[in-house]
């Protein structure tokens, strides 16, 4: 019975180690749509806001940019709500 014990005490560390690895695989997969996600751009106040911000759906925000250098390259600054 004893090494039906250490067998069961291994299997639940390499489960543990797999979860681990999913954790870091679906923080890097979020990330990276996080990083790729449009900015929704105000043209009435020059402000753009992130897939984080509670602006993101604003009814005035009708400029879509790719990237938040190229929000700013337009002239619009990033929202002081957004986190």
């Amino acid at each position: 019975m004893r090494p039906t014990k250490d067998l069961q005490h291994v299997s639940w560390l390499l489960t543990l180690g797999m979860m681990k690895k999913l954790i870091l695989l679906l923080a890097f997969l979020f990330v990276s749509v996080v990083s790729a996600a449009e900015y929704h751009g105000n043209r009435q106040s020059g402000i753009y806001h992130g897939p984080q911000c509670r602006y993101y759906f604003c009814k005035n925000c009708t400029v879509i940019f790719k990237s938040e250098k190229e929000a700013r390259q337009a002239g619009y600054r990033r929202c002081k709500k957004e986190k």
